[in-house]
């Protein structure tokens, strides 16, 4: 019950923070024409397909509720803190182009930097979260692709 009551003040806060709208209603957070086009590819190949989750998934809300470090307090304290640095701009900029643009035109043109800057931002704002929801959960796709997906001799069954 505890970990409900920390959980849902830090989702909010986060929601608010990283409100990537538009009118489509495409969200980064959830599959999009990508995903269509690749289940439409792996039954055209009669290839099987996994499904792996979202970033909420059960693996990340468990380390979520053993997480001890989510008060709201500190959390609302990082969010509206001062920001004194060049990745102010650079996180100002993007927020500002996603807003223009939307995500699905911005999509196509995000590379390695962008998606660098929005970590470093979701870091600066969830430090104790971050190791869960992007390391943790990197980890647990790599192994399972390594161990799961056919191709190459990496399949281990």
């Amino acid at each position: 019950m505890v970990s409900f009551a920390k959980f849902y003040p830090w989702a909010f806060i986060n929601k608010m923070v990283f409100d990537f709208h538009c009118e489509s209603g495409a969200y980064p957070l959830y599959p999009g024409l990508e995903v269509f086009h690749a289940l439409d590819n792996a039954n055209t190949k009669n290839k099987p397909i996994h499904y792996m989750g979202g970033v909420i998934n059960q693996s990340t809300l468990a380390a979520l509720s053993h997480e001890k470090r989510m008060y709201l307090i500190p959390h609302i304290w990082r969010t509206l803190r001062p920001k004194k640095n060049y990745h102010r701009v650079e996180i100002e900029d993007l927020f500002h182009m996603l807003q223009v643009r939307g995500i699905e035109n911005l999509s196509e043109h995000l590379d390695d930097e962008h998606m660098a800057i929005l970590v470093y931002h979701f870091n600066r704002q969830n430090p104790y979260q971050k190791p869960i929801m992007v390391d943790q959960e990197n980890e647990r796709l790599f192994k399972h692709i390594y161990e799961h997906m056919e191709g190459n001799g990496f399949n281990k069954r």
